[in-house]
C-alpha cells in the first residue's frame, strides 16, 4: 500500500471519529442538562477527551467499526451476485485481493477504477 492510500485510508478514519465523537458529546451534553451547568459540564468533558488520557481497559468489542470490502462475485459461482467481509482496519480492507469497494461505518469511502483504489471522501 503507498504512502498516498494510507494518508487516504487516514483522513478517512478521523472523519468517521469526527463524527461519531462529535455525536457521542452531544449525547453527554442533552443527558446532563438539568442535572449541572451545561458549560461546566462541557468543560469536564474537555478536560476528559485527550485521547492519551483514555481507560486503556476499555472494551473495544462494543464499538463496531463497520469496517468491510466488497466485491462482484464472477457469474455464476456464487448465490449472490457480490461479496464482503468485515475487517478491523482499513489497511486489510484495501489489501482485500478482488475487492473493488471499501466501506466505513455505513459510507463507501474508497472504490476501486481501472485498478487503482480512488479516494470518495467517505467518513464524513
Amino acid at each position: 500500500m503507498d504512502e498516498e492510500l494510507k494518508a487516504l485510508a487516514r483522513h478517512a478514519l478521523l472523519n468517521a471519529f469526527y463524527l461519531d465523537y462529535s455525536t457521542l458529546v452531544n449525547k453527554y451534553v442533552e443527558a446532563a442538562h438539568g442535572v449541572d451547568d451545561d458549560e461546566y459540564f462541557e468543560e469536564d468533558l474537555h478536560r476528559n477527551s485527550n485521547p492519551y488520557a483514555r481507560c486503556e481497559e476499555a472494551d473495544t468489542l462494543d464499538v463496531d467499526m463497520n469496517i468491510y470490502a466488497a466485491g462482484d462475485c464472477a457469474p455464476g459461482t456464487a448465490m449472490f451476485s457480490r461479496w464482503a467481509f468485515g475487517y478491523d482496519s482499513v489497511a486489510e480492507a484495501l489489501q482485500h485481493l478482488g475487492a473493488e469497494e471499501v466501506w466505513l461505518r455505513g459510507q463507501k469511502i474508497f472504490e476501486k477504477r481501472d485498478g487503482e483504489w480512488h479516494y470518495l471522501g467517505g467518513g464524513e
